[in-house]
């Protein structure tokens, strides 16, 4: 057993003396760590680059910009560390410092801050034939376009294109792993976007003045909002006061409340399109399909406004103007007056309008004590039948300005009833018009949603 030990621990040793030196006289022949390390430098060196998202750590939706981690994985042949293992003891390979050797100049071309991409310090293991393997986590910044039609329930396209910035084709040339694509398998949940894939993709990119290109990989993440949060804070309430708007119309306009409510909510609407305007960025390019749903209901409850004046000084005109011939064909024709007036509102004006003929009857049949008063000797000369007809017929005489009085009153009171209708019929149209747009409005809003463009 203690023969065994001591054999291994000197087996480690020396092998841990091997590479000792192997990296000693790897190192030492280097030369200057900004030259390519080929023997033909006609000859290209391929990179081969891979990129796994591991967590969206900031998504500025403002500013058009998100930083995220991620691991890289780069891989190419560096023919200065080159060597034969049986000549050190069996070692296959050994581990450096990235700042010892030559490393491809990656930069991240859609970076928005000073340190574009943030490495750890980690080693590059190094194969005996010159396979130089580093596996890095990284930090990227990185502009990201937002679309924002389709707001709360958007899916966004991150862009990362990766490649180098001094070296061209004929120098280096950058490409995917052939072994595994970007994936999704190690991106932790975000609590509010959520990476529902990614795809990558080789790209070569010509010079526009000379007969140059260089080569570079794309990265595309595509991620969706979780839009449960939006959903019930803003859609739903929206929603509500839309249908809360209509009924607005249901209220009479005798209540006195019209006004309020109408203004009221006008003002809810209008503090709701500022709560959405304040999450999405000032970008022109695009418009949100809500903030548009938002600007047809906001125009909408300002025209009901408008129109719950115009009806309430309708229908408290009374007797002081006369209805224009036009307004009473339109809004009083049989037909729409049985659309839009109730039963109930008909027979209480008959109603009344009974009532005040029994009034004039009453008053031209009822004498006044005044007119009562007959001599006693007159009644014994002439005759209680005599009497009575020359008493009609004095207090139908009397009372004929009394009639006219009373007649005046009648037909402004019918004037008033008449004006009263014309409002509600008008407020009852202005109800069907508003279910009209505010359904038109509703139907593009989920036709839009439902229909999105497939990403």
């Amino acid at each position: 057993m203690r023969g065994s030990v001591a054999d291994t621990g000197w087996a480690l040793g020396r092998n841990n003396n091997s590479q000792s030196v192997l990296l000693k006289q790897l190192l030492d022949n280097y030369g200057p760590i900004t030259v390519r390390p080929v023997r033909d430098v006609s000859r290209s060196t391929n990179v081969t680059f891979r990129f796994l998202p591991v967590e969206l750590i900031k998504f500025d939706e403002e500013n058009q910009q998100a930083k995220l981690s991620a691991y890289i994985r780069m891989i190419w042949t560096d023919e200065n560390m080159i060597w034969d293992p049986l000549d050190f003891g069996g070692v296959d390979y050994v581990t450096v410092k990235k700042n010892d050797v030559w490393l491809p100049d990656i930069c991240l071309y859609q970076n928005v801050v000073k340190d574009f991409i943030s490495y750890a310090d980690t080693y590059i293991v190094v194969s005996s034939n010159g396979t130089m393997d580093w596996y890095a986590p990284v930090i990227v910044a990185t502009s990201c376009p937002i679309d924002i039609t389709y707001f709360p329930y958007d899916v966004q396209h991150c862009n990362l294109t990766f490649g180098p910035w001094s070296l061209n084709t004929e120098r280096v040339r950058f490409q995917i792993s052939t072994d595994a694509d970007a994936n999704v398998d190690l991106f932790h949940k975000n609590g509010v976007w959520i990476l529902e894939k990614t795809t990558s993709r080789n790209q070569i990119v010509e010079s526009c003045c000379y007969n140059i290109s260089w080569s570079s990989v794309q990265f595309i993440l595509q991620i969706r909002r979780q839009s449960s949060f939006y959903t019930r804070t803003v859609v739903v309430p929206c929603i509500l006061l839309t249908a809360l708007m209509a009924l607005v119309c249901w209220l009479h306009p005798a209540s006195g409340e019209k006004v309020t409510l109408a203004v009221s909510n006008l003002l809810a609407l209008i503090l709701f399109q500022q709560l959405v305007a304040d999450r999405l960025p000032p970008s022109g390019e695009t418009t949100s399909i809500i903030v548009i749903f938002f600007i047809v209901m906001i125009g909408l409850s300002c025209a009901e406004v408008v129109c719950s004046i115009v009806v309430l000084r309708l229908y408290h005109t009374g007797g002081r103007r006369q209805i224009p011939n036009w307004l009473r064909r339109t809004m009083l024709h049989p037909f729409i007056m049985r659309l839009y007036t109730n039963a109930e509102c008909t027979t209480m004006l008959r109603a009344e309008d009974k009532a005040n003929e029994l009034l004039i009857m009453n008053s031209l049949s009822n004498p006044t004590p005044q007119n009562n008063t007959i001599n006693s000797t007159q009644n014994q000369e002439n005759g209680m039948h005599v009497e009575k007809k020359a008493n009609g017929v004095v207090q139908t005489i009397s009372q004929l300005p009394e009639f006219d009085t009373v007649s005046m009153r009648y037909d402004l009171e019918v004037l008033s009833r008449t004006w009263q209708e014309v409002a509600i019929v008008c407020d009852k149209f202005l109800f069907i018009l508003l279910l009209l747009v505010t359904f038109v409005a509703w139907s593009y809003l989920l036709v839009s949603f439902l229909t999105m463009k497939a990403y």
